[in-house]
């Protein structure tokens, strides 16, 4: 379940919180736009061509939260979100920035790149007498409806306004001065851009800057995001088993797909709990309800109020022809009283909640009625039959009750533990408990 990309908003707007992948990225690795306090030389190399000696400006191969961006409306002085946001479509001009040192995306048509004198250097500037070198054209890659605004999946082009040349990932390494950084530069690719000036929100947020008062605390705000994993998650089952208990019980909203069952799926045993799969194989261990015990325990709580009821009623309307003597009934009653308030405490409010359910909540009340059935069949043996016969007939029900549990466990044995690979024939069970 992916808690963070659910939490995303459906749009970029202006005064959004983003960070900027690159669609070809690094050699073997994505790569964002990043920015950090350190200044370009003031010039490069042996042949001695200037710098803008600005912030540097490169690409990042890690997230990191000094990849975060604040989309900034060019005619606006402040950063914070409209009420309604205002989204962001095909050819808006922006601002981008850096979320941390609060200095502007810029380029200059005359200084040359570190690493790629053919390109413009990319810096991040504050205060530059020329407003026009920080502005940004949004151009989408691929056609869209128009009003279509930017979002997650959407990959377009950041064009310098002045210039009209491209953000580009270069694949070139910066020196130790950038800590060895990708090179990103504004480049002319030509009539047909490659990926490598394409660009697409990894994450965006909707920054509670109106709620701020100082710097530091939008510092605190930028340095609390939560970063989306790279790729899929490898828990092992102790970790996968805290992980879904986390996310159980922060959960608030229903969500019809997955484990999610209701109490009555609980009870007649037709809902699946997954836990666990083992990458690139067929094992997997899954909370499967329906097991011969779960059906007893759920038979149990049906028909021992309906025997109890009865016995009472008899015992009223014929107090000296009651079949069990009055120390027997107080045993007995007690018992059952006992597990079955257990079982209606631990399932009834559960009619009443409003959050979804999952069937591992399930487990306690379960094992009153399983306490319930064992009880209940013991006394209807011992009640039923004479004392001599009542106990060879009871351990011969008992010893095919434990076979009958014996070929039960073992049938579910791989999707119990996990130890060896899912049968078809499980597949087909666990996709029809699923559905």
């Amino acid at each position: 379940m992916d808690v963070v990309a659910s939490s995303q908003p459906d749009y970029v707007a202006y005064g959004s919180l983003v960070s900027l992948r690159n669609v070809m990225g690094a050699p073997d690795r994505p790569c964002w736009v990043h920015s950090h306090k350190m200044a370009y030389p003031k010039t490069y190399g042996d042949d001695g061509r200037r710098s803008s000696n600005q912030q540097q400006v490169t690409g990042f191969a890690f997230k990191d939260v000094l990849n975060w961006w604040v989309i900034k409306d060019p005619n606006a002085e402040e950063t914070a979100l409209d009420d309604p946001p205002v989204g962001i479509q095909d050819g808006d001009i922006v601002q981008l920035m850096h979320g941390l040192t609060n200095r502007l995306l810029n380029s200059y048509e005359v200084i040359q790149a570190p690493m790629s004198p053919e390109c413009q250097e990319i810096c991040a500037y504050t205060d530059t007498p020329h407003p026009q070198q920080n502005r940004w054209r949004i151009v989408f890659v691929h056609d869209y409806e128009p009003g279509t605004k930017l979002q997650n999946g959407i990959q377009f082009f950041l064009q310098h306004v002045p210039s009209a040349g491209l953000l580009t990932l270069t694949k070139k390494k910066l020196p130790h001065w950038a800590l060895e950084h990708w090179e990103v530069a504004a480049c002319h690719p030509g009539e047909e851009p490659t990926n490598a000036s394409e660009w697409t929100i990894d994450e965006h947020r909707y920054p509670e800057w109106h709620r701020k008062t100082n710097t530091q605390e939008r510092e605190w705000e930028i340095r609390g995001q939560e970063f989306l994993p790279e790729g899929p998650s490898r828990l092992s089952l102790w970790n996968k088993f805290l992980h879904l208990h986390r996310a159980v019980l922060s959960l608030k909203d229903a969500n019809t797909q997955g484990d999610v069952a209701t109490p009555m799926q609980w009870l007649t045993g037709r809902t699946v709990a997954m836990v666990w799969g083992k990458p690139k194989s067929k094992r997997q261990i899954a909370l499967l309800s329906g097991s011969l015990v779960w059906r007893c325990g759920s038979a149990a709580i049906l028909t021992a109020p309906v025997i109890l009821v009865i016995l009472w009623l008899w015992r009223a309307r014929y107090p000296l022809s009651s079949p069990i003597p009055e120390k027997e009934w107080s045993r007995i009653a007690f018992t059952a009283e006992v597990f079955l308030v257990g079982f209606f405490l631990n399932f009834l409010p559960y009619f009443v909640t409003e959050e979804p359910l999952f069937l591992h909540e399930y487990l306690p009340a379960l094992g009153f009625a399983i306490f319930l059935a064992g009880a209940l069949l013991g006394e209807i043996v011992d009640q039923t039959l004479p004392k001599s016969t009542a106990q060879l007939v009871g351990l011969s029900f008992w010893a095919a009750w434990a076979a009958v549990l014996f070929y039960n466990f073992q049938q579910s044995f791989s999707l119990t533990y996990g130890m060896s690979d899912v049968s078809a024939r499980q597949f087909q069970r666990l996709n029809a408990y699923r559905q």
